[in-house]
């Protein structure tokens, strides 16, 4: 009779320790997932930390970019400022052309000659003309 409850006993005992068993690689299998995810999580907040850090290396860039141009708008200032200050009084210079040549003659010569003015002799002129 101790036999037959010993055999009963044991068989719930076996039948007790795999359901325990059972429950915890179910439970393992809950934490490796969760492990996991926790992992995944934490590249995640790498990459976040990296691409933060990358776009404050690129905010520091821009700032010292916009240093140098803020700068440079500031010589450009200076110059304008400078070239405001200095007056240039420009003579327009007319072509001189003999009045004695006719209209067709003077229009090529102003053409030829531009605003350029000419002084002593024309090496082309005979040495009785002298313009001027």
């Amino acid at each position: 009779m101790w036999t037959v409850i010993n055999s009963i006993s044991n068989k719930k005992v076996d039948a007790i320790n795999s359901i325990i068993n059972k429950r915890v690689d179910v439970i393992n299998t809950i934490i490796n997932k969760k492990v996991d995810l926790i992992n995944s999580l934490i590249n995640k907040v790498d990459v976040i930390n990296s691409i933060n850090n990358k776009v404050d290396v690129i905010n520091t860039l821009i700032n010292k970019k916009v240093d140098v141009i803020n700068s440079l708008i500031n010589k450009v200032d200076v110059i304008n400022s400078f070239i405001n200050k200095v007056k240039v009084k420009v003579i327009p210079q007319q072509a001189d052309v003999a009045q004695g040549f006719p209209l067709r003659l003077r229009h090529g010569i102003f053409l030829m000659l531009g605003t350029t003015r000419m002084v002593g002799r024309l090496p082309y002129a005979p040495a009785a003309f002298t313009p001027g």
